[in-house]
C-alpha cells in the first residue's frame, strides 16, 4: 500500500485524469473509424527512441520482443512479455509523430502488463467467451487506452489529435454492461496504472 501511495504521487492528478476521460468519451472528439497506427513494413525514418521511457521499461522489468513478421502490438499474459512492431513501422500523421505513435502503442500494451496478478492485479481476459468476460475485456481496453495517453500527457508528448483514440475508447465503452460503472472503474484503474508506470519512467522531455 505504501509503495502504491508513493507511485500515485508520480502520476496524474484526479483532475487531469477526469479531463482526459472527458475528451476520450466525447463523441465530437472521435473520428469516423479507427485505424491501426502502424504499417506492415518500414514507413518512416523519423522515429526517435525515448530514452526515459525505455529506461523505465527496463526498471519495471518488462520484457519486450520485436516481431516485424507478425507485426502486432500485444501483451502475452502467459509468457508475461510484450510484443511490438519496430519503431520504423509506425505512421506519421498530422499532429502525430511516428515516435508518439510507437510509444502510445507501447504504453497501451505496458498497461496490460501492469494488470498482471503480481502487479496491479486487474482481471485480464484474453479470449472472452461470455458477456461478462467481454465486459471485463472492454473495461481493460478502456484502461489501457486512457493510460497510454495519460503517460504521453504527463511527459509533454500528447499528440494534438487524439480522435483515433477517442474512437477506440468509445467503441469499447459501448461494449460494457454498465457504462457509468465501467467509466468509474476505468478512471480509477487508469490513474493507478499511469502512476505505477510513471514512477519508473524518466519524465524529463529529453
Amino acid at each position: 500500500m505504501a509503495a502504491e501511495q508513493k507511485a500515485r504521487k508520480a502520476g496524474p492528478s484526479h483532475g487531469r485524469v477526469s479531463a482526459m476521460f472527458k475528451r476520450l468519451g466525447d463523441p465530437k472528439n472521435a473520428r469516423a473509424s479507427w485505424y491501426k497506427p502502424w504499417s506492415k513494413g518500414p514507413v518512416n525514418t523519423t522515429f526517435e527512441p525515448w530514452d526515459g521511457f525505455d529506461r523505465g521499461l527496463e526498471a519495471l522489468g518488462a520484457k519486450l520482443m520485436f516481431d516485424p513478421v507478425r507485426n502486432v502490438a500485444a501483451y502475452n499474459p502467459y509468457a508475461d512479455h510484450l510484443v511490438m512492431p519496430p519503431g520504423s513501422h509506425f505512421l506519421e500523421q498530422k499532429g502525430y509523430s511516428a515516435t508518439q505513435a510507437y510509444y502510445y502503442a507501447l504504453g497501451h500494451e505496458l498497461t496490460h502488463w501492469s494488470g498482471h496478478y503480481s502487479r496491479l492485479n486487474r482481471k485480464l481476459v484474453t479470449n472472452p467467451q461470455t458477456r461478462e468476460e467481454l465486459d471485463l475485456y472492454a473495461r481493460e481496453e478502456m484502461v489501457a487506452e486512457a493510460t497510454a495517453l495519460l503517460i504521453l500527457a504527463e511527459t509533454g508528448r500528447l499528440p494534438t489529435d487524439i480522435s483515433n483514440h477517442a474512437k477506440y475508447f468509445q467503441n469499447w465503452h459501448m461494449a460494457t454492461i454498465n457504462r457509468a460503472e465501467a467509466m468509474d472503474y476505468a478512471m480509477d484503474e487508469a490513474q493507478r496504472a499511469a502512476s505505477f508506470i510513471l514512477a519508473a519512467v524518466n519524465t524529463t522531455h529529453d
